[in-house]
């Protein structure tokens, strides 16, 4: 993620906090995140994860809750 975002300056990146000690982080225009699990984890986001987010960016941007 370090590097894309070093690569990428310009895009998108959005991160989410869904529970506790949770964090999420996209980038849309690479569709490409990872999820934190504080102390214990992380990992590439599968496509149901980034799929949610898409769809939340999307609603965001409509202004829709």
């Amino acid at each position: 993620m370090l590097r894309l975002i070093e690569e990428r300056p310009q895009a998108s990146f959005y991160h989410a906090v869904p529970e506790e000690n949770v964090i999420v982080v996209y980038c849309r225009d690479e569709d490409f995140g990872l999820w934190v699990l504080r102390g214990s984890g992380m990992g590439p986001l599968d496509e149901t994860g980034k799929r949610h987010l898409r769809e939340a960016i999307t609603r965001a941007a409509s202004g829709e809750k």
